[in-house]
């Protein structure tokens, strides 16, 4: 069973609307900006968004993306912020909510078969 903490932002960052759930494990995906592929790690994710982690330098662009995930799909958005390995990323509004949330729990539940590494946050 995965242990998943919900992290309550809304005091601290008033531009956050949900909670985000920090996962425990490693889960692998890839950011897609003009045709370019970036693997990556997604850290949290919430239904605004995800917080991504790079190999290297995380791109940086103010482009329309889209995050990919081998199990729960395309995520259309934009990265947000960035720094160092990390990135900031938002989902474009969802067609259909419900659709968006199962996709969240999706990620949350899979399991690639990596490790966590856990580094603080600065």
């Amino acid at each position: 069973m995965h242990a998943l903490r919900l992290v309550d932002t809304s005091r601290v960052f008033n531009r956050r609307r949900a909670k985000r759930c920090v996962l425990d494990r490693r889960t692998s995906a890839v950011l897609i900006v003009g045709g370019e592929r970036h693997p990556c790690t997604i850290e949290d994710i919430s239904l605004g968004g995800m917080g991504l982690c790079f190999p290297a330098e995380a791109p940086a662009t103010a482009e329309d993306a889209v995050v990919e995930h081998a199990v729960a799909g395309r995520f259309p958005g934009r990265c947000v912020w960035t720094k160092g390995t990390a990135a900031g990323f938002r989902f474009d509004r969802p067609d259909n909510a419900l659709e968006r949330e199962l996709q969240c729990i999706a990620i949350m539940l899979a399991d690639d078969g990596t490790q966590a590494v856990r580094q603080p946050v600065p």
